[in-house]
Parts: C-alpha cells; structure tokens; sequence
C-alpha cells in the first residue's frame, strides 16, 4: 500500500513539473496584417490562394477544413456582388449550411483581396468546384494537413517577429474572444 501511494505521490510531483505549452495567442489586425507581409506581394497561385485563405479565416472565424472546403459558388457573392455574408458547412455541427455575416472590417478586408481571388479563379481547373483546389487536381481540394503545415510556417515567422506562438488556430481564437467580448454569451457561436 505504501509502495502505492509512493508511486503515485511520484505521477503526481512529475504531472506539475510537466513542461507545459505555450499559451496560443488569437491573431489582431496588426498581426493579420504583418502576416500578409510575410507571405508576400508576388501574384503567384500559390500566394494567391494564402493570403485569400488567411484573409477568409481570419474574418469568419471559420475551422480551416471549412475554408479549404468552400466551393467557388459560395464566395462568389464576396467578391463579384459585394454582399456582406456567404454560406458555407460547419464541419462540426453536421452538413447544415450556415451564413457567415461579416462585420465593416471584414468587408474591407475581403474587398483587399479581389486580386487574389481573381488569381486563385484563373488557374483553378474548370471541373473543380473548390475555391482552394489542389494544384494538380481536378476534383480535390487542398488537403488541410499540406495547408497548416504551410500556414504554421507563416505563422512561427509571425510569432517571432511579435514573441509570441501563433498556430493556424489563432485565426479561430481572435474570432471567437472578439464576439464573447462583443456579446458575452459564447454558446451563441459556438
């Protein structure tokens, strides 16, 4: 019995001298806006499609394989009729569609991307439905994994330059903590 509580008084002093993570910070327009920098000016598809992407998490709060997951035909009111909202699945909550409403700032920020837009439309593959397709593909979108790999690079360069640890989930933070600020009941969003 002893020898019992001895191991486990010994789990336990182990699990608080754990290393613990680094608390994940939530993305502010200053750091959206030095990411953009970071990912650069150059009109590529490749680019392109991260800045659109960054730009489209960072005003919706959506999860990333809800934005990967966006057909052309969703977004298209953004960009060509300047409406204020889309629809798009919540991965999480079943197929039910849901509309993204965007606030001033949100319109502004979309609007700055309608070159982007413009570059990732002209060399997405006729058959493919996605907004952000695979390069090589006909059919598929991008894979999340190849996206947040891509993404978390961005944002470990962006987490240097602020000393702070930003992940492709900070996007979702800053969206979340800001209604919560604005509305103060969370389970309206969630």
């Amino acid at each position: 019995m002893k020898k019992e509580r001895a191991e486990k008084e010994k789990r336990r002093k182990k699990y608080q001298e754990r290393k613990k993570l680094e608390e994940r910070q939530g993305l502010e327009l200053e750091h959206y806006e030095a990411l953009l920098e970071i990912i650069g000016e150059e009109q590529t598809f490749v680019q392109s499609r991260m800045r659109l992407a960054s730009s489209l998490l960072f005003v919706t709060g959506a999860r990333i394989g809800e934005v990967l997951a966006l057909k052309k035909n969703q977004v298209e009111n953004l960009f060509s009729k300047q409406r204020p909202f889309f629809a798009f699945d919540r991965t999480k909550r079943g197929a039910k569609e849901q509309k993204a409403f965007l606030s001033h700032e949100g319109k502004e920020i979309i609007t700055q991307r309608i070159a982007d837009y413009k570059i990732v439309m002209k060399y997405s593959k006729p058959n493919n439905d996605f907004l952000f397709a695979a390069k090589q593909s006909e059919t598929d979108h991008l894979s999340g994994q190849h996206f947040t790999s891509e993404m978390n690079s961005y944002l470990k360069i962006l987490g240097e330059r602020f000393n702070r640890k930003f992940t492709s989930h900070s996007f979702r933070k800053r969206y979340i903590t800001h209604l919560w600020k604005s509305f103060g009941d969370i389970r309206l969003f969630s």
